[in-house]
């Protein structure tokens, strides 16, 4: 956004990673389990306020396959775009869960574990661009 010009950047990015382990076992319909959870939380914000400045292409883009970089730096390049606004969520799910030996549990035999990793991630960013661009095309 600062190369593109803009006098007014707001960027917040907020992500959380859970990770969960367990690990169970019964002898004849008794036993237990134990579980292990982590949480990580990060965040980030960033705000500038300034004259902005003559806008240049910052093309290749550093996150290219996601959507709205390429159309923002167009609206701004092409269209003369004023008000940029971006908000990308992604939330992820992995897990695993496993049982040891069909022939333990025919003998009353249960061992077994998990995992779980989920991960969410938001990126708001929002840019003001000056309406007065005499110096520019």
């Amino acid at each position: 956004m600062n190369t593109l010009g803009a006098s007014a950047i707001t960027c917040e990015t907020y992500g959380e990673v859970t990770v969960r382990r367990g690990v169970r076992a019964k002898i004849l319909g008794r036993g237990g389990d134990l579980t292990q959870q982590r949480i990580e939380n990060s965040g980030f914000d960033f705000r500038h306020n300034g004259a902005g400045s003559a806008p240049r292409d910052p093309r290749p883009l550093r996150w290219a396959h996601e959507p709205g970089f390429s159309a923002a730096v167009s609206s701004v390049l092409e269209n003369g775009a004023t008000e940029v606004t971006i908000n990308i969520r992604s939330n992820r799910t992995h897990a695993i869960d496993g049982t040891l030996g069909v022939q333990l549990k025919k003998l009353g035999f249960e061992l077994g574990g998990s995992t779980q990793h989920s991960g969410a991630t938001s990126l708001h960013i929002s840019a003001s661009f000056p309406q007065d661009r005499k110096w520019w095309k």
